[in-house]
């Protein structure tokens, strides 16, 4: 789960990763972005194109945005 708002995202992101390389996880990641009702639309875009090459889902937990997909995708990777 990753703050969308949050302006060191980037880093943070790349941080985790580094770390689950050093420890050999293999398993497939699934970004989560919580908070995308406060970003704006282009920052939205911007980092979609930036995590294009991963699994990334994109929520509001405040107005409940995304929650389907979201399970549909737990629901998936459970099977």
């Amino acid at each position: 789960m990753i703050d969308a708002s949050d302006p060191k995202i980037e880093e943070k992101i790349e941080v985790v990763n580094s770390i689950l390389e050093k420890i050999w996880a293999s398993q497939t990641r699934i970004h989560v972005l919580n908070k995308i009702d406060q970003v704006s639309d282009r920052y939205l875009e911007a980092l979609k194109k930036w995590l294009e090459l991963e699994k990334s889902i994109y929520i509001s937990s405040q107005n409940k945005e995304w929650f389907d997909e979201l399970t549909q995708t737990m629901l998936d990777y459970a099977q």
